[in-house]
């Protein structure tokens, strides 16, 4: 499979940057800015429902838009867990 130029370029731009920062303990805006060229959210498909579900795009500086869905991770604690006193 043949690359084409200018997306292998900005490609390595990205992973250059991206070695750059090994640890990320915190989502700042300058690592925003660095990475993230712009986001969209889409409208969520009933009005004023808080567990309505929503579309996220994330469009990343150099590489462009990732078309690959997220699966969802039952692993993770759910953030409004009441935890045991």
């Amino acid at each position: 499979m043949t690359l084409h130029p200018g997306l292998l370029f900005r490609t390595r731009n990205f992973i250059e940057k991206a070695k750059r920062y090994t640890a990320i303990n915190e989502l700042t805006p300058e690592l925003l800015r660095l990475f993230i060229q712009r986001i969209e959210v889409g409208e969520r498909g009933q009005k004023y429902s808080r567990s309505a579900s929503q579309s996220v795009r994330i469009i990343y500086r150099d590489i462009g838009v990732m078309d690959r869905p997220m699966e969802t991770d039952t692993t993770q604690p759910d953030a409004f867990a009441r935890v045991p006193a």
